[in-house]
């Protein structure tokens, strides 16, 4: 059986992971010993959002491993100028914070792993994966193929061939321009990272503000419906007194009650997370 079941993906919304941040656990996979320390570590065990592992009969079936990196560092992967699994630095992999907060403003993900066994295996591993990418703000996805190995994945899931290292690694990408714009694919099909991108800008991207909340409501409205931070943290992040924040927290209950149709907090989270561009900022990179 599947340790993350292809049945339990996050639903709806980016689940926030709970345990030991990025920073101990992509992190320490990353930062010591390479990403042979995922496998030895168990990381899908503590980031089941970011990871999925397909185990039947003792033999694995399918493999997804995504690497949320930094905004500076996918831009330079990117461009060829260094190669994520040969080149990637500690600073390059978001902290468990960063994370949280990216799902939400742009996130940039490195797909490490995507393998599995067969046909039908391939159908349960790229569900995971294409499920859990429409439900962040996925801004750009990078994958790499070594020199000789099949490139059918990266052609088949939609990513676009970039920069090839000295050592035949070929870098691919997918962005929103150049996967799901006005111009037709280069492979002359639609493709599964399309259907990815125009959730996401459906999600994600501007459209009529239903519940016109002020700007410092918007970044209140996100800190504690979608990051799950406290009065207090929000307080420290914003630099306002936690009573300044109660307050602007009773004025968006205000103003969602009617839309919603509650005031409890757990009901205005849930229609946040189905229309995040309600609490996120134009101008949040």
């Amino acid at each position: 059986m599947p340790h993350a079941a292809p049945r339990g993906f996050p639903r709806g919304t980016p689940g926030l992971p709970r345990g030991p941040g990025l920073s101990e656990g992509a992190g320490r996979a990353f930062r010591h010993g390479g990403p042979g320390r995922i496998a030895a570590d168990r990381w899908w065990e503590v980031h089941p959002d970011l990871a999925f592992v397909w185990h039947e009969r003792g033999m694995l079936r399918g493999l997804v491993v995504l690497v949320p990196l930094a905004p500076q560092a996918y831009r330079e992967f990117r461009a060829g100028r260094r190669f994520p699994r040969r080149d990637a630095r500690a600073e390059d992999i978001l902290s468990f914070a960063e994370y949280a907060r990216r799902c939400w403003q742009g996130l940039y993900l490195w797909l490490e792993s995507f393998r599995y066994a067969d046909g039908s295996a391939s159908l349960e591993t790229g569900r995971f994966l294409l499920s859990r990418l429409s439900q962040v703000n996925l801004r750009g996805l990078l994958a790499e193929s070594p020199a000789g190995v099949d490139e059918s994945s990266c052609r088949w899931l939609g990513l676009t061939a970039g920069p090839q290292g000295p050592d035949g690694t070929r870098l691919w990408f997918a962005e929103e321009d150049t996967t799901a714009g006005g111009a037709s694919h280069p492979l002359g099909r639609p493709v599964p990272l399309r259907t990815v991108f125009l959730t996401v800008r459906g999600r994600f991207g501007p459209g009529e503000a239903v519940l016109a909340l002020t700007p410092i409501q918007r970044r209140i409205a996100r800190l504690f419906y979608l990051e799950e931070k406290t009065e207090g943290e929000i307080g420290t992040l914003l630099g306002i007194r936690p009573n300044t924040v109660k307050a602007h927290l009773g004025r968006i209950r205000t103003k969602a009650e009617p839309i919603v149709g509650s005031r409890l907090s757990r009901g205005i989270a849930s229609w946040l997370r189905s229309h995040p561009s309600e609490c996120l900022d134009p101008g949040d990179e």
